[in-house]
């Protein structure tokens, strides 16, 4: 019962798909996210809950520590950054005492998120 209670609070309102034995003895389980009911709009850890505390730890300790993007990607947004601050000085802008800043940024998404009837 207490599993249940800390399951529903943690759904806020939102759906609960109960994971089966067959989604549990399966290699992969992939949600079909082009599918309008099926849209992860949030981080994974505010999608995924086990009632199991260690486990609950370990999995989101998993993805946080091992699921993340390849050294290129890093290195090429390096590279964009630097450009970005060495225009920013240029600009009269300046950075922070750890290097840093110098510009902002926003990440615009435009027309993905729009639901059609």
């Amino acid at each position: 019962a207490e599993h249940s209670e800390k399951a529903l609070e943690f759904c806020a309102g939102r759906d609960m798909l109960n994971i089966t034995s067959t989604m549990q003895d399966s290699t992969l389980i992939h949600f079909h996210s082009s599918e309008l009911d099926n849209r992860f709009q949030l981080n994974f850890y505010g999608a995924l809950h086990f009632t199991d505390p260690a486990v609950d730890n370990f999995f989101k300790r998993f993805v946080r520590d091992y699921m993340h993007y390849v050294d290129p990607i890093y290195c090429a947004a390096s590279k964009i950054i630097t450009s970005l601050q060495e225009e920013s000085l240029l600009r009269g802008f300046e950075t922070d005492e750890e290097g840093g800043g110098g510009y902002s940024s926003l990440h615009v998404r435009r027309g993905d998120l729009q639901f059609k009837d």
